[in-house]
């Protein structure tokens, strides 16, 4: 407790008289704080009494006595006096002036005892009599707690002289003891603090105790930030010292400044960056959401905090984020993650999240920072590269690469079945060389593109044909049961493809040679099916074009 503390270090080796700090419990009980260098020679308290509770074995007073004054001072808040006498271990007995003085500091109650030895009084004159079978002198007790104390102590007479310093004062101002005492405190201080500290001191010992921070600079010039309590200790009404207790806090506040430092950096940056700038708790909740999150998404950023990191995210998306997420807390590692988040306009748009796991020195979770930018763009270039990738840029129709790879699904399928119902066919234009020659590359270029279309509408809808490259197109056809269905296609392609257009007044009819085959084994692989109807496609080109060939991939009479 902060107000234990302070009792604490009111007690220096340069008081006189014997004194006894017990503090007031919640509940009215009553216990040992502090015992002074005079008391433990006068008292029989050992260290191991001090924070216990007063109980039947009350040492030093008559417990019932005792007990009585204890809880009329703390109802009435007024001091007691009285005298006694107190046998010593070499059986004298000695004269006590006693005074029970009521404190009261940061909300908290104590009991000052303050013994004054006096002149022999008769034990009949006394009021009752210590009893010390069972006290124990413990100098080293508190020398040990005053010495050894990690904050800087020291005491200061009425005129600001030095009357004790501990070794953490010592570290503190860079100065001995020896240094210290007896010379003025202000003397050691640089003119412009020594205003603020006569103020403090003069409001000191006239009884109000003073609490406050200030920036000192010590003999190694060396800035020190310090927080400082100065405490006047009454004795029988009259102030006879100060005590002071400075803590060197110059690491908290510059860690504090850090923060703050750090914490404007980042709202600086969240507030102007245009990316979704995020933090979420241990429970995967909104803790903040930068502004962008208002133009970005059309939501105002009050509207996510208290919400999941989930929220608005698209269905599909959220086992994902929530896996990955408590990965990154499980294993401290960042992750990267793409998703569809919804626009409350533009529906839909796509993003990557980038967040980081903030765990505290000892290893606890903080937070995480999410930073998260749309790119809907670039996924829509990426489907672009993607299309690129499997389109013959002609005719726009798929390729070789798009066309191998639907072959081999369908092969996979058929496999697992133990059926197939498929067929391939390899077309050919016709004399495109001729075209080429006689009318320009542009030419054929145009008639390759009508020969596509015709194909293409010649189709069902779960057909796929491809363009391989120069004259040659592919087809798979879907859903064939026999020959004759394979043939059907390749007649109603045949016709199709004969119509007479007109390309640049150019008025002419395109032909096509094909080759078909048939998977009658499903051992067979995709390029070993595209060879068969090539080989089926060459005997239709050596039997004089405009015609088709069938190939089984099985021996079977044709």
């Amino acid at each position: 407790m902060v107000q234990t503390k302070l009792l604490q270090d009111l007690f220096f080796d340069g008081i006189q008289d014997a004194m006894i700090i017990i503090r007031v419990g919640e509940q009215g009980d009553y216990y040992y704080e502090m015992i002074n260098h005079k008391a433990y020679e006068l008292t029989g308290l050992s260290e191991e009494n001090l924070g216990d509770k007063l109980t039947e074995k009350v040492p030093g007073i008559s417990r019932v006595f005792v007990l009585d004054k204890f809880d009329e001072i703390v109802h009435t808040k007024q001091p007691y006096s009285f005298t006694m006498g107190f046998p010593q271990p070499n059986k004298e007995t000695i004269a006590l002036h006693v005074t029970l003085q009521p404190i009261e500091l940061q909300e908290s109650n104590f009991i000052l005892v303050h013994a004054r030895q006096m002149d022999y009084i008769e034990p009949a004159e006394s009021q009752f009599w210590l009893d010390d079978q069972n006290l124990e002198l413990s100098r080293q007790r508190y020398r040990s707690l005053f010495e050894n104390n990690a904050d800087a102590i020291f005491s200061l007479d009425l005129d600001g002289n030095f009357l004790e310093v501990n070794k953490a004062f010592e570290v503190l101002s860079g100065y001995k003891k020896c240094e210290l005492i007896g010379n003025s405190a202000f003397s050691y201080i640089e003119r412009k603090l020594q205003q603020i500290l006569k103020k403090h001191f003069i409001k000191t010992i006239r009884g109000d105790a003073q609490v406050f921070e200030l920036t000192v600079p010590v003999k190694s010039t060396v800035k020190k930030e310090l927080h400082v309590t100065m405490t006047p200790l009454v004795i029988e009404e009259g102030f006879v010292g100060i005590y002071v207790i400075m803590k060197d806090v110059s690491e908290q506040r510059k860690a504090e400044r850090e923060l703050r430092e750090s914490e404007e950096r980042f709202r600086m940056i969240a507030e102007s960056s245009h990316d979704l700038i995020t933090l979420l708790d241990h429970d995967g909740n909104i803790l903040y959401a930068s502004p962008s999150y208002e133009f970005i998404l059309g939501i105002h950023p009050d509207e996510y905090v208290g919400q999941s990191l989930l929220y608005n995210i698209h269905e599909e998306d959220k086992n994902k984020i929530i896996s990955e997420f408590i990965r990154s807390i499980n294993e401290n590692v960042p992750i990267t993650l793409e998703f569809k988040q919804r626009h409350t306009e533009k529906g839909w748009l796509w993003f990557e999240l980038q967040g980081k796991p903030i765990f505290d020195v000892s290893g606890g979770f903080l937070h995480m920072v999410v930073v998260t930018r749309e790119i809907s763009e670039r996924k829509k270039y990426e489907e672009k590269l993607r299309t690129l990738a499997y389109q013959d840029p002609l005719t726009n129709l798929p390729n070789r690469r798009y066309f191998q790879d639907r072959l081999s699904e369908r092969l996979a399928e058929a496999r697992r079945q133990d059926h197939s119902n498929f067929a391939v066919i390899m077309v050919d234009m016709d004399n495109l060389k001729e075209l080429n020659d006689q009318y320009g590359h542009d030419f054929g270029d145009e008639a390759l593109r009508v020969f596509s279309r015709r194909i293409l509408n010649s189709l069902r809808s779960d057909d796929q044909v491809a363009r391989l490259g120069g004259d040659e197109f592919i087809i798979l056809l879907s859903h064939v049961k026999s020959k004759k269905d394979c043939v059907d296609v390749v007649k109603r392609l045949h016709n199709n493809i004969r119509k007479p257009i007109k390309i640049k007044g150019v008025t002419l009819t395109l032909t096509a040679s094909m080759g078909l085959t048939m998977p009658k084994t499903l051992t067979f692989t995709e390029e070993e099916m595209i060879k068969q109807a090539d080989k089926a496609l060459y005997q239709a080109k050596q039997s004089g074009k405009n015609t088709y060939e069938v190939l089984l991939t099985a021996d079977e009479e044709i």
